[in-house]
């Protein structure tokens, strides 16, 4: 909801909320305007060798990244048709995160934010764009 006369800057759709059932698994954003980037990735894979690998990234060095985002992966996956788990447990990282690599994925948010459209490369939503990300299951499902 926005304020009675003000248009939006870009649409989030998904279920993420700490009680709604299946838990988030899939995200959809729809950028009318995003001027002042403000949505960023800082999990995206550093693939240098497609020529646009990302300004930042939580991954680290070597095969570690790997490993956490697998894990991650998995804890949302495990926990997403569990309607006694926490909605936001493994789907949202607090300022107080005690897991390192999740608390390195915050702070990379937090730097790409502060430093602007150039830190947020390659992927920086712009007027028109629409972004989906979902995580799979083993079965593709």
């Amino acid at each position: 909801l926005y304020e009675p006369g003000a248009l939006p800057a870009n649409l989030h759709l998904d279920n993420f909320n700490k009680f709604l059932f299946p838990h988030r698994y899939a995200s959809l954003s729809v950028f009318f305007d995003d001027d002042d980037g403000g949505t960023v990735f800082p999990l995206l894979r550093p693939l240098a060798s497609e020529g646009a690998a990302p300004a930042a990234t939580a991954w680290g060095d070597g095969d570690a990244g790997e490993v956490e985002i697998e894990l991650w992966h998995r804890q949302i996956n495990e926990t997403r048709m569990e309607p006694r788990t926490d909605g936001y447990e493994f789907r949202r990282v607090e300022e107080d995160e005690p897991h390192p690599f999740r608390r390195r994925a915050l702070e990379t948010a937090i730097d790409m934010c502060r430093g602007g459209r150039s830190a947020q490369q390659p992927v920086v939503p712009m007027r028109g764009a629409a972004y989906m990300w979902k995580n799979y299951l083993d079965s593709g499902e």
